[in-house]
């Protein structure tokens, strides 16, 4: 028997308000009658039917019209979608208003234009390629931002460059720039979509939607728009909040206040071609939420509040058994089940009647259809008392009666929400349906049964109607059917989290979002249904967090984490262990995308309970210790991180013993923290003791023991020691590509350790060489947006501008600055690393004022977001320092240098090397400044505790001996001053070679001081 759509339709008076309605649009009327049509009844009353089905009649109609020269445009979206909820994303409802009016030829460019910026500061770290085509597979959760680019691209006349979505958006902001300035909404509000804020963007997307709808009207004023939302009530809160509902209401508020005329017109509205029909369950609520809002409208006025949608009555129930369903039934040769339909209608009736006072004693169309098929599957020996004596009897007993195998068919796909051909054989082929072939999933979901019906949004995907999904799983109730539900639900995430692996992360694409997607909506509704645990449901989810690095795919998996940390620690508890891992997940992940304080406010917590729960020295503590400590250093508490540290090593060291890998791993992590607080010493002989104990325990070739190998270089690096960490690195290097293959992380790494020390010791076309390289394998493997790939891309930089290569370093390094706030935001540390490193390129270049603009934004996200004791802070406020100073503003650039030095001298001490870095500079400024014995003696400092601690070869040593023989030849002793310069030299020569730059310079430097002694 064919859909309710092809068999029953007969609700004349609601047809015909449809089509007053339509047809008042399209004559440019509609500004004269209630702008909102709003059907609402219980669930199965037939509101889909009736507008499709009046929808297809006004189309047929104005296609008969000869003098239709504009044929309207009628939007459907369906919000009848297990992925739709209350709390639902505003930008993923509002995107599927769009793609409906995109599937009307309808352009919306300024919400296009701003849900690409809120996109691309949504998805840190997520890389799509822009040449990889999209096919037709869309999932309908978020847009898909390649379609959108390419689509505003080709509106602008103008091509994207085949490599990432971030530099391509900066590209395409340019030419919209200028169009948006001249857009109907611009004057309203300051600034563009790129620069606003995440709450702006998401206030503003209705607003720009409804200039988009009103836009398409000026450009073409004989057609008529209306947009129509099925599935209301999935996102009809009862309170006033900031949602999708609100969103939805200040849409057609913002198209309603408009007062244009459309052009070349009789005075007509804008807005009197633009309608909107609402079908839900329940009335609209606008009138009592929104009455007071800023942009109010007379809602009641605007909505048609007299549409409630009822069941048939019983004059229509018996028609459609008598004169539709019957003669149907003997057209196609079923003669038996066209009389049991007419013997037995008064049965059928009763059985279908809804006696609520909601529906007011009608018949639901959904259930004359199930009395109908009950009676067609079991024509043979059919029974009146098998329809039962409600809608609810009649649905079971509609299962209840169905064979065996077709019943377990439905369930099990029912269990997968949204199911495809797909979906059919995979259950097919485990064994959860029998007695069908793959062949057979058009006829059970095809046209011969009304409760599955296509899903709007995805091509070959089906879903059950809303009360036949209730009714498969309320059939499911023996505790043996519950278990197989389970055991069917758990298969189906073990296929859907195969098809979201993926090997590296520029594979991700449109299939394993769709996967995950997938997976995390049918967690959701199974753990609501109470067929899947708590803990059951949170460690699935966690299973799918470990696909991803803590920073790729985020607008996907944040619902998820945090729908995880709500349910375990509502139904498990704030100590319950999986609660502790979901939310010291969610912390990792905050702290990739550079959220530090909220990230160690978590781990705060989570240690706080480990320790109260499990004690001081259980794994689980000791793990959530050190991950504080990770975001500790990462804030710049170095001394807060290295307590917690040797605390943890002491621990392992007592519970696990010196070779354990955990304690290994502690020692790295303390190694790291000491060599940062510039105690290289202590983290030398760390990091000796780690390799020595990985030669003996694990063997040479061991991917630990090369780490401890990579570790130790970089503090033979710090130590000035750059031939000693060149050996170690080439040895690691060379044993990783062998052992790992070339495109391994940690073999790519150790490249880029590997270039820097050749930079450092003045080799740049080696370096070079290993650079370009790296970049080039991680373009390959990981993507143009990977964070691992920016990092590569701005070691380059640095080589290209040692080379003296400052224009093609500068282009590198606004690249990787464009990308980086494009994908993680302004905020994030790696973003303010580009801008620092852009900006040393630019003084370079002598472009200081440029420089300088970019240095003290830097320094005031750092201010702000950092604080001012953090070390990248200090870094920022003394390169600054020392272009202020190249301006001539002496004065300013000393009170910067002395506000470094005094904050380096509290919080790491007199003789830390960043503090006598920070004596040197202001040394500098001070001989600039005149007062050279105040230089000579802070110089003098500097050298005597620089000789000390960091040793007489190192570069830093070197650096501050050379400045002082500079101070002293201005001084007027320029004997003293060669004499310097010449042991200066003598040290380069014999440490770094002859040709090394810093021994030019330094040879420069000398026949500079006294020629004739050179």
């Amino acid at each position: 028997m064919p859909r309710e759509l092809a068999l029953f339709c007969d609700r004349t008076q609601e047809r015909t308000a449809i089509d007053r309605f339509l047809s008042n649009l399209h004559q440019g009327n509609g500004h004269n009658y209630p702008s909102v049509l709003s059907y609402y009844g219980v669930g199965g009353v037939g509101k889909t039917r009736l507008y499709q089905k009046s929808v297809i009649d006004f189309r047929e109609r104005m296609e008969q019209d000869m003098y239709n020269l504009m044929p309207p445009k009628m939007a459907e979206v369906d919000l009848d979608s297990d992925s739709v909820r209350l709390d639902s994303p505003i930008a993923q409802i509002l995107g599927r208003v769009r793609m409906a009016l995109h599937r009307e030829g309808i352009k919306t460019p300024a919400f296009d234009y701003l849900y690409l910026a809120w996109w691309n500061e949504e998805n840190p770290g997520q890389s799509i390629d822009l040449s990889r085509s999209t096919g037709s597979e869309k999932i309908g959760v978020f847009l898909d931002v390649v379609e959108l680019a390419s689509g505003l691209a080709s509106l602008f006349g103008m091509e994207l460059p085949k490599i990432g979505v971030a530099p391509s958006l900066h590209k395409l902001y340019s030419h919209m720039h200028d169009w948006f300035v001249h857009s109907r909404v611009r004057q309203r509000f300051d600034g563009m979509p790129e620069n606003w804020s995440q709450a702006e963007r998401i206030e503003r997307m209705p607003i720009l939607l409804a200039s988009d709808l009103l836009d398409a009207i000026a450009h073409q004023p004989q057609t008529s728009i209306c947009l129509i939302i099925d599935g209301f009530e999935r996102v009809q809160s009862r309170e006033l909040l900031p949602d999708a509902q609100r969103a939805l209401a200040r849409l057609v508020s913002e198209v309603l206040r408009c007062k244009e005329i459309i052009p070349l017109s009789e005075n007509k509205l804008l807005r009197a071609r633009i309608g909107f029909i609402i079908l839900g369950r329940e009335k609209l609520r606008w009138p009592e939420l929104y009455a007071n809002e800023r942009v109010s409208q007379n809602w009641q006025q605007e909505i048609d509040a007299h549409a409630q949608l009822l069941g048939l009555t019983e004059e229509d129930a018996r028609s459609f058994l008598i004169d539709l369903a019957a003669p149907w039934e003997r057209e196609h040769g079923r003669e038996n089940v066209a009389q049991l339909i007419e013997r037995h209608t008064a049965q059928i009736l009763e059985a279908a009647l809804e006696n609520s006072k909601e529906s007011n004693q009608s018949f639901l169309p959904y259930y004359l259809d199930l009395a109908v098929m009950l009676i067609r599957d079991n024509a043979h020996d059919f029974e009146p008392n098998m329809l039962g004596k409600s809608p609810s009897d009649l649905a079971l007993r509609f299962l209840r009666y169905l064979k065996g195998e077709h019943r377990e068919a439905l369930q099990a796909l029912a269990l997968a929400l949204e199911f495809d051909r797909e979906t059919f054989a995979y259950l097919i082929e485990r064994g959860y349906i029998r007695g069908y072939l793959v062949a057979h999933f058009a006829g059970l979901v095809g046209d011969n049964w009304s409760f599955a019906t296509p899903v709007g949004n995805r091509p070959g995907f089906h879903s059950f109607h809303r009360h036949m999904q209730d009714s498969l799983a309320a059939s499911m109730v023996m505790r043996e059917e519950r278990e197989r539900a389970a055991e069917i639900v758990e298969a189906l995430l073990e296929r859907q989290f195969e098809r979201a692996r993926f090997r590296v992360p520029a594979d991700f694409g449109l299939m394993q979002e769709s996967a995950y997607s997938d997976a995390t909506n049918m967690l959701f509704f199974h753990h609501s249904k109470r067929l899947l645990e708590t803990a059951t449901a949170v460690r699935w989810m966690l299973r799918f967090q470990s696909l991803f690095d803590s920073r790729h795919a985020m607008v996907l998996r944040r619902r998820g984490l945090e729908w995880a940390v709500e349910v375990s620690r509502r139904d498990l508890g704030d100590e319950h262990p999986d609660t502790l891992i979901c939310i010291g997940q969610f912390a990792l992940t905050l702290w990739a995308q550079g959220n530090l304080p909220v990230a160690r406010v978590l781990q705060e917590n989570v240690l706080k309970v480990r320790q109260r729960v499990l004690g001081e020295d259980h794994a689980q503590t000791l793990t959530a210790m050190n991950n504080l400590a990770l975001t500790l250093a990462a804030q710049g508490d170095y001394a807060a991180a290295r307590v917690l540290e040797e605390k943890v090593l002491e621990i392992r060291r007592q519970v696990l013993g010196e070779e354990h890998p955990d304690t290994l791993t502690s020692m790295n992590n303390l190694a790291w923290t000491l060599r940062a607080q510039g105690d290289l010493p202590a983290a030398l002989t760390l990091e000796e003791t780690v390799l020595e104990i990985n030669r003996e325990v694990l063997g040479e070739e061991h991917p630990d023991t090369l780490t401890s190998m990579n570790n130790l270089a970089l503090t033979l690096y710090e130590q000035g020691d750059l031939s000693a960490a060149r050996a170690l690195q080439e040895k690691v290097f060379e044993m990783q590509r062998w052992i790992l293959g070339e495109g391994h992380p940690d073999m790519l790494t150790s490249m880029g350790n590997l270039a820097s020390t050749l930079w450092a010791q003045g080799d740049y076309l080696a370096a070079r060489a290993l650079a370009e390289k790296a970049l080039e394998i991680r373009r390959g493997v990981l993507g143009e947006e990977h964070p691992d790939t920016l990092t590569s891309m701005g070691n380059l930089a640095v080589i290209l501008e040692a080379q003296g290569d400052l224009s093609a370093a500068r282009t590198l390094e606004k690249t990787v600055l464009e990308i980086r706030r494009g994908v993680l935001g302004e905020e994030h540390p790696d973003t303010l690393t580009s801008m620092n490193n852009l900006a040393s390129t630019l003084w370079k270049q002598g472009d200081y004022l440029a420089a300088r603009a970019l240095q003290e934004k830097e320094l005031e996200i750092c201010l702000r977001v950092r604080g001012e004791e953090h070390p990248k802070t200090l870094i920022t406020m003394n390169n600054l320092a020392q272009t202020v100073r190249e301006q001539g503003d002496y004065a300013a650039a000393r009170a910067l240098q002395e506000t470094v030095l005094e904050i380096r001298r509290q919080v790491l001490g007199e003789e830390h090397p960043d503090t006598l870095t920070s004596m040197n500079n202001l040394a500098l400024t001070l001989r600039a400044q005149g007062e050279l014995a105040t230089a000579r003696t802070l110089q003098e400092t500097v050298l005597e505790m620089s000789s000390r601690v960091l040793g007489e070869e190192h570069p830093d040593t070197l650096n501050s001996m050379s400045s002082l023989a500079f101070t002293l030849f201005m001084q007027g002793d320029p004997l003293s001053a060669h004499a310097l310069e010449k042991k200066v030299l003598e040290i380069s020569r014999r440490v770094l070679g002859e040709e090394h730059p810093d021994t030019l310079i330094s040879r420069d430097i000398l026949a500079m001081l006294l020629p004739e002694q050179s």
